[in-house]
């Protein structure tokens, strides 16, 4: 089901408003399950450490680049709280992008 516009929702049927909230249930279901994954940390085949589950692929760093962020990381997260009411959430932007 796409995602209707305010004039298409006034004009709904009351069996299509509870099937809208019930895919919109669903995929808020779906995104809250997603970025409720564990991490998981492991060396690849060409020798990275890959973090698994932020997104669909692993974040890979070799050891140099590791050692090299992780103390910028108070410099990242100043970032992201100076800037946050302009940065979305992958939440905010699958939702955006749904139907």
């Amino acid at each position: 089901m796409t995602t209707p516009s305010n004039a298409d929702i006034s004009t709904m049927s009351t069996k299509q408003l509870r099937e809208f909230a019930l895919e919109m249930q669903k995929q808020n279901s779906a995104l809250t399950k997603a970025s409720e994954r564990p991490l998981g940390i492991k060396i690849s085949d060409k020798g990275c450490v890959s973090v698994y589950g932020l997104g669909r692929w692993p974040v890979s760093l070799y050891k140099d680049q590791w050692r090299r962020l992780i103390p910028y990381i108070p410099h990242v997260e100043r970032f992201l709280n100076e800037n946050d009411a302009k940065l979305p959430s992958k939440a905010d932007n699958l939702l955006k992008h749904a139907g």
